[in-house]
């Protein structure tokens, strides 16, 4: 009998929390994994409709939350990520 799947959405354990992440002073390595849509809605705790929208529009002059894709697929750096939440902590701060 085949295991069902399960529904909920883990974060990676590849996915460091931001007290054990890199500076952001450090070179982005060679290769860095990619992270899908479910995988930073994870991250950033919103829903995948929620995610997407980030990707599609700019507010109040900051930048949307950067990622590319590949085929169908949209896929994302986690550095990235981790940069862009750093900015729009600077946003509010400011």
């Amino acid at each position: 009998m085949p295991t069902p799947k399960s529904t909920s959405t883990a974060i990676p354990l590849s996915i460091r929390p931001p007290a054990l992440r890199p500076p952001a002073s450090a070179v982005d390595p060679p290769f860095e994994p990619l992270l899908t849509i479910s995988e930073v809605a994870a991250v950033l705790r919103r829903t995948k409709k929620q995610t997407y929208e980030l990707t599609r529009r700019a507010r109040h002059g900051s930048r949307a939350l950067p990622s590319f894709r590949v085929g169908k697929s949209l896929l994302f750096k986690l550095s990235e990520i981790y940069r862009w939440l750093d900015e729009q902590r600077e946003r509010r701060a400011a």
